[in-house]
């Protein structure tokens, strides 16, 4: 086909999609072209193989139209990832080059993900992606392939390709890219969209401000002020609550601009958002409060009557056991006395351990405190247990339960 009448034909129907309907036959093909443009194959051979380009053409993007719907339609019935043509896509590219200069892959969304926003916008859902779905195409290279099996109603199966997700950013320079991208992702749709007037006036410096305010004074550095000194410290905010922030203000923006998509574009709901007290200290103020007042609680005295002890593990129970023999063979009664049996180091008639002779004279021994709770007899032989015992940390010799000193070391208090 002539550069002339490729020409004529691109400024008349602009897509493929509507050449590809420019008839039905190709007879109806022949008689438009002569109609159109004063071709006819009877007249001479440069005419005649004019229309045969023509018509060739016009079967080859018949054909093209077909089966794009086709696979388009597979892909959403089957869950997979959407399907871009391989010239939207370039034209978008050179457009968002040619506007704005170039931009490396790490900044520029894959095919999946521009292709699942069209598909979106196509079936008039306006809704704010996550920042894990938010995928650059040099991203989208290095990636595994993630395929799904299916079956269709004939028992084949079929392997599709599914849309592949990102991670979420884990620091600000992390951020501040996933938002370049995202940027750049709707740059390129308001190249093809030149009709949508939700995306007038969207540049690259929008995305910018609103990641200036995420990541400024007013969250991620907000200060909290002390009324006494006057001074004033950084909050530090978790990163959770940053992005859960920013989740709910993207998300407000494009909610406002589907309520009424002729009378607010994106740009201008980015800057409302970030001006909004409400969103602020319902995602914002009241998460951090919440999250400030949660405090330690404290640890229970000995005194507390409702302690309740911790279940012990296996190597405990053994210890415990352990104990509570070598404690049934020591005098208990309180008169001062010598153990009968074996009684474990110090205890007996030491005169610094255990509860024998000495100055600890008249003091038995204890396994329990006087309202029924064990104590720990590890901690009372100047051992450490860790305090994974569940068991009160308390002086075992009889009256003195004090939680200054272990047993062994009651003599010297």
């Amino acid at each position: 086909m002539s550069e002339l009448h490729q020409y004529k034909l691109g400024q008349i129907y602009g897509s493929v999609r509507k050449w590809s309907a420019y008839a039905d036959s190709r007879t109806e093909v022949r008689a438009a072209v002569k109609a159109d443009f004063a071709l006819d194959g009877a007249v001479s051979p440069l005419d005649r193989e004019q229309v045969a380009c023509i018509v060739m053409a016009w079967e080859a993007s018949l054909k093209f139209v077909e089966k794009e719907s086709e696979l388009k339609a597979e892909a959403k019935t089957l869950g997979s990832a959407p399907l871009l043509s391989l010239g939207d896509k370039t034209a978008m590219t050179r457009a968002l080059v040619a506007s704005f200069g170039k931009r490396p892959e790490r900044e520029l969304p894959s095919a999946e993900y521009l292709a699942f926003k069209l598909e979106q916008i196509e079936n008039g859902d306006f809704k704010a992606s996550t920042l894990d779905a938010v995928v650059s195409k040099l991203e989208q290279s290095h990636s595994s392939e993630d395929l799904a099996a299916s079956f269709d109603h004939q028992g084949r199966m079929r392997v599709t390709h599914k849309r592949h997700k990102g991670s979420l950013p884990a620091n600000s320079e992390e951020f501040r890219l996933k938002l370049k991208i995202e940027s750049n992702l709707w740059l390129m749709v308001a190249s093809k969209l030149k009709s949508a007037p939700w995306l007038k006036g969207l540049c690259p410096q929008d995305f910018i401000d609103y990641a200036d305010f995420i990541l400024g004074e007013r969250v991620l550095g907000i200060k909290k002020l002390d009324p006494i000194s006057g001074s004033s410290a950084p909050l530090s905010p978790p990163w959770a609550v940053v992005l859960g922030y920013d989740a709910e203000l993207r998300q407000e923006a494009w909610r406002r601009v589907e309520e009424d998509p002729g009378g607010i574009t994106i740009s201008a709901a980015l800057k409302q958002v970030v001006k909004d007290p409400e969103i602020k200290n319902l995602f914002f103020i009241e998460v951090l409060a919440i999250g400030g007042n949660k405090r330690k609680a404290p640890e229970p005295s000995l005194g507390s009557a409702d302690l309740a002890p911790l279940p012990l593990s296996k190597t405990a129970r053994k210890k415990q056991a352990k104990a509570s023999r070598l404690a049934a063979s020591v005098s208990g009664s309180g008169d001062g006395g010598v153990g009968t049996g074996n009684a474990p180091k110090g205890g007996g008639k030491g005169k610094v351990k255990g509860g024998g002779k000495g100055k600890g004279k008249g003091n038995g021994w204890c396994s329990t405190t006087p309202d029924g709770r064990r104590l720990c007899f590890a901690y009372n032989n100047g051992e450490s247990c860790g305090g994974s015992c569940g068991m009160v940390h308390a002086c075992r010799v009889t009256g003195c339960y004090s939680t200054e000193h272990p047993a062994i070391r009651h003599v010297a208090a």
